[in-house]
């Protein structure tokens, strides 16, 4: 059984989102899409819906698709969403600045149907990856919780320091020389 990801498109041009309804047609059994004109309707739909890739143009009335990405990323419910900004203008600050409000990926108009088709995989495989290492960091932390209310109930005032040191070390992924065998005195 496979997994269909939810993937968003934003564009005020009714043609492009057409353009980009055809480039996905291949992918339709695994990707469903859902297209808007309006990026404050697409902000107030993703709030509430669980998004796997989302594709905004960089310039739009009303609201920007740089705007778009700015509140996507302030979100703690959307900050994890992988965001391709596009633009039908060679504008390397614009680049940069979408780059620097962390979208995931920039695109140019024309675009090609290939490109961008790898370009979402890239995106889905990407968020693939961070939503796995979410998962296993909240599995582990849940574990060292469950062991230090087995060992000393929610009493933490009697572990030394090095013990606190290797708790904090194994959250973060990094051994402490303790951990590893080495008492330092």
């Amino acid at each position: 059984m496979s997994t269909t990801h939810h993937i968003i498109f934003v564009d005020d041009e009714r043609n492009a989102l057409d353009s980009y309804a055809r480039m996905l047609r291949r992918e339709a059994d695994t990707w469903r899409t859902t297209m808007f004109a309006c990026p404050l309707e697409a902000w107030n739909f993703i709030s509430s819906e669980s998004i796997d890739v989302f594709i905004t143009d960089a310039r739009m009335p009303r609201m920007s698709g740089l705007d778009l990405l700015g509140h996507i990323r302030e979100s703690s419910a959307t900050q994890h969403i992988p965001v391709l900004v596009v633009t039908g203008v060679a504008d390397g600050n614009l680049r940069r600045r979408a780059l620097e409000l962390g979208a995931t990926d920039f695109l140019q108009k024309p675009i090609d149907a290939d490109e961008l088709l790898l370009r979402i995989r890239n995106a889905l495989r990407q968020k693939r990856y961070e939503d796995d290492l979410r998962q296993q960091f909240q599995q582990l932390a849940s574990r060292m919780e469950h062991a230090q209310e087995t060992l000393l109930g929610n009493d933490t005032s009697q572990l030394g320091d090095s013990a606190r040191e290797i708790i904090r070390n194994a959250l973060m992924g990094s051994p402490s020389p303790a951990a590893r065998g080495v008492i330092l005195a």
